[in-house]
C-alpha cells in the first residue's frame, strides 16, 4: 500500500459528497456540505485529510485539538473517520488511526480520543477495540 494523507482541498469536494452521503445514507446536499468544509478550513482547530492509495481516494479523517481544563493537556479528537464501504476490510482505517497517532505525537497530545455514534456501533466499537481504544463514558446531547 502507497497511502498518504493530504489536506481537503477544493478539488477533493466531489469525493468528500460521496464518501459522506454514502456513510450518511443519504444524499447530502451541495450547500450543506460546502457550508461544513468552509467552516472546516477556516477553523483553527480542525483538519480534514483524504486518506489516498497511489491515486486511489479511499477514505476521509477529521480532527480537531481538544484542549484539557482539568488539567495542563490536549488530546487529538477524531470527529470523523470514515472508510468508502468498497475499501474496508483492507487496513484503510487502521492506516488512518497511526496517521492521527503521529498526528497527535506531532502536536504534543497526551492521546486521541472519538464519540462513537449510533448506527453502525458492532462493527465499528469492535474496530476501536482493537485500535486500542477503551470506553471512558457517554456522550450528552441537547438541542436548543
Amino acid at each position: 500500500m502507497d497511502i498518504f494523507f493530504k489536506e481537503l482541498d477544493w478539488p477533493d469536494f466531489s469525493f468528500l459528497k460521496e464518501i459522506i452521503s454514502e456513510y450518511n445514507g443519504k444524499e447530502i446536499s451541495e450547500y450543506d456540505l460546502r457550508s461544513r468544509v468552509e467552516f472546516i478550513m477556516n477553523s483553527p482547530i480542525d483538519q480534514l485529510y483524504i486518506c489516498v492509495d497511489g491515486s486511489v481516494k479511499k477514505g476521509i479523517v477529521a480532527t480537531r485539538i481538544r484542549e484539557n481544563i482539568e488539567e495542563n493537556s490536549r488530546f487529538l479528537e477524531i470527529s470523523l473517520i470514515v472508510t468508502k464501504n468498497k475499501y474496508q476490510k483492507q487496513n484503510i482505517g487502521k492506516q488512518m488511526i497511526m496517521f492521527c497517532e503521529e498526528k497527535a505525537k506531532s502536536l504534543n497530545c497526551i492521546g486521541i480520543w472519538l464519540v462513537s455514534g449510533f448506527g453502525k456501533e458492532e462493527a465499528a466499537h469492535q474496530f476501536y477495540d482493537k485500535s486500542g481504544f477503551i470506553k471512558t463514558g457517554y456522550r450528552f446531547k441537547k438541542a436548543l
